[in-house]
């Protein structure tokens, strides 16, 4: 899978990101056989991090990636399986495109959690996306 790096960025803009979905969706869209289940977008701030849960169907095996603006050099992807108060954890990537496939072994809650590792010069947020993904039957 091909990632896609696009540099204009107005510090405030959600339209690089938005770019690196649209690329990303197409790409999965056109091999047709694939399918997007989800897509997260939002603003990191300094060292924070944002969480989002979403159950997942053993049906499948899911596939979740994850990408930075212009101004983000590296993101940390974690998931974790199981309830907010009992969360069991699965995968960890830190890359500029994390990726981290899962195959649950039943239906249940996934926590996923993401953060910088690492900003581009002397910045201090970023937007980054995560889209989880699986092969159609």
């Amino acid at each position: 899978m091909a990632c896609f790096s696009i540099n204009a960025q107005d510090e405030t803009s959600m339209k690089d990101i938005q770019a690196k979905v649209t690329a990303f969706s197409n790409q999965l869209e056109q091999d047709k056989s694939f399918e997007i289940v989800n897509v997260t977008m939002d603003l990191i701030v300094n060292d924070d991090s944002k969480s989002f849960t979403r159950y997942l169907d053993p049906s499948y095996d899911y596939t979740i990636t994850a990408f930075g603006d212009s101004r983000i050099d590296k993101l940390t992807l974690n998931v974790n399986n199981g309830t907010s108060s009992d969360f069991e954890y699965i995968a960890e990537s830190v890359a500029a495109n994390p990726s981290i496939s899962v195959k649950p072994t039943g239906y249940s809650q996934y926590e996923f959690t993401i953060s910088k590792a690492k900003y581009y010069g002397n910045n201090t947020s970023g937007h980054f996306a995560v889209i989880i993904y699986h092969r159609t039957p």
